[in-house]
């Protein structure tokens, strides 16, 4: 009888759960939230703040330190619109002078949330930003270069004309202090506003003792010789400031020359601003990058495929020598005695790769006093200053050339 019961129990309970319904299906997670950074909600803020209290007018130094790497660049800003000229220290690419304007700074300060060690600093009364330090580019979790902004000035804060004054008369020093027997200058000044007429452009040289100005594709615009000269931009500039106008004088340090000015003639007023641009041409340049270009030239043509020479550099980093054999298109390259076997990368033996590294120092704004073979074009001595990654600071000589 027990054992009866018992089974009809277990098959009465099996029954009631065949009859009762599913039990319902949970509803999906909720995705979790994303993390809150309070620095992205800073930027936001004083983002808010800058596109309400921007002023029309302003200027200011952006200097960067750090990770290897220094330099100094003068940002203005008319109407909503900013342009860009470089200090002192390295250069950066043109692609990349957009991010030091302020809407620039604001974006890459987005750009870099990714690295809980990127910080950054505001100005909470105009809004931007003053401070970014990045993280290190060796080591992603530490803080490495720091970008600052510098001497923030607009056209409503006190002194301001006097300080226009002061730059106007450093770039006359600047100007009169230059006793080139040759040199060369670009003059442009191109308006603020987004209904601005197009940029008027002239070119500015002197040799031989005569100076000419000749004005761009766009023409003259109304303007002359004696306006595009420096003495006559500091002269239109000076009356700007005596009619109450504002400006900004920015000057490149020494050894440059480059200038930005900004000019506002009626800081209450828009669609009246320009910037007046004066880029300087290195001549020095220009002409080794002709003599460079000839060179390859004239190896080309000579299409040697038999022909040895000795290789050597004497610098930085100490001597390195190698002999160069080419037999039928195939290079044989041998160290020196005394010459590394881990070479450092200036160590370019091969005609084409000395070539290559002129192109690069070049490219990267430094200095090369080349000579090159009259008949051949290959370089037989090379004094190398680079002004950033390529090359070091020393001297390339290729000596014993040999046809075979």
């Amino acid at each position: 009888m027990r054992r009866t019961l018992g089974v009809a129990l277990v098959l009465a309970l099996l029954a009631a759960a065949c009859g009762a319904s599913a039990a319902p299906t949970p509803p999906p997670a909720t995705p979790a939230a994303s993390a809150w950074d309070p620095r992205r909600d800073a930027i936001e803020q004083h983002e808010g703040i800058w596109a309400k209290h921007q002023p029309a007018a302003y200027a200011y130094d952006l200097a960067h330190e750090g990770d290897g790497r220094t330099w100094r660049y003068h940002v203005s800003g008319l109407e909503g619109a900013a342009e860009v000229v470089h200090r002192s220290g390295g250069a950066l690419p043109d692609a990349a002078l957009a991010g030091l304007t302020i809407d620039g700074l604001f974006q890459r300060a987005r750009d870099s949330l990714a690295s809980p060690a990127f910080q950054v600093a505001f100005d909470d009364g105009a809004g931007n930003p003053t401070t970014l330090t990045f993280a290190s580019a060796s080591d992603p979790s530490v803080a490495g270069a720091v970008e600052t902004v510098d001497d923030f000035h607009a056209s409503t804060a006190r002194g301001e004309v006097a300080r226009a004054q002061a730059a106007l008369q450093a770039l006359l020093q600047r100007w009169r202090a230059i006793d080139d027997a040759r040199w060369s200058y670009t003059w442009t000044r191109s308006g603020a506003g987004a209904a601005s007429a197009p940029p008027v452009t002239w070119t500015v040289s002197h040799a031989k003792g005569r100076t000419t100005a000749k004005a761009g594709a766009a023409g003259d615009a109304g303007f002359t010789a004696d306006d595009v000269s420096i003495e006559g931009t500091v002269l239109a500039i000076q009356n700007v400031l005596v009619s109450g106008g504002w400006a900004d004088v920015a000057v490149e340090d020494d050894p440059g020359r480059d200038a930005l000015v900004a000019v506002d003639p009626r800081p209450g007023a828009t669609g009246d601003a320009y910037w007046i641009r004066i880029a300087w041409a290195d001549l020095d340049r220009e002409a080794s990058v002709s003599e460079l270009s000839a060179a390859k030239a004239r190896w080309a043509t000579a299409q040697l495929t038999d022909y040895g020479y000795t290789w050597e550099y004497r610098g930085d980093g100490g001597t390195l020598s190698y002999r160069v054999a080419r037999k039928g298109g195939t290079d044989t390259v041998t160290p020196a005695a005394g010459t590394p076997a881990a070479a450092p990368a200036y160590a370019v033996p091969r005609i084409e790769d000395t070539f290559a590294l002129i192109d690069a120092v070049l490219g990267e704004g430094g200095t090369v006093e080349a000579t090159y073979d009259d008949q051949l074009g290959y370089p037989t001595r090379v004094d190398l200053h680079p002004n950033g990654d390529a090359g070091a600071n020393g001297v390339i000589t290729i000596k014993a050339f040999k046809r075979r």
